[in-house]
């Protein structure tokens, strides 16, 4: 399955900077690890997502490629949560830093 779906991501910089240095310790993308961590936590073992207040933080941008089946998972977390995909993926990325971390 192709990942022919482009988001345009905004998220923390000291979030960015550590998600960064986590996927790179583990020898993966950010992207992927991202990838990875929707699955894990929208899917395979359905997680209480908490939103913490980021309006203010400064901003780093990416864009993050995926899937239709990653896609409709966030968007499904979207409506459950009544919160748009990207603080979906900030309080992904939250979650990864905090699971994938104790691999290390």
């Amino acid at each position: 399955m192709s990942n022919d779906i482009s988001l345009t991501v905004r998220i923390p910089k000291d979030l960015n900077t550590e998600l960064t240095k986590l996927a790179k310790e583990l020898g993966v993308t950010k992207v992927n690890l991202l990838r990875f961590a929707i699955h894990l936590f929208l899917s395979e073992k359905p997680t209480e997502l908490t939103f913490p207040d980021t309006s203010s933080e400064d901003r780093f941008r990416f864009v993050f490629n995926t899937n239709q089946v990653t896609y409709n998972l966030l968007v499904k977390a979207s409506e459950k949560y009544d919160q748009p995909i990207n603080s979906i993926l900030n309080s992904i990325s939250v979650l990864a830093l905090e699971h994938y971390s104790k691999y290390l």
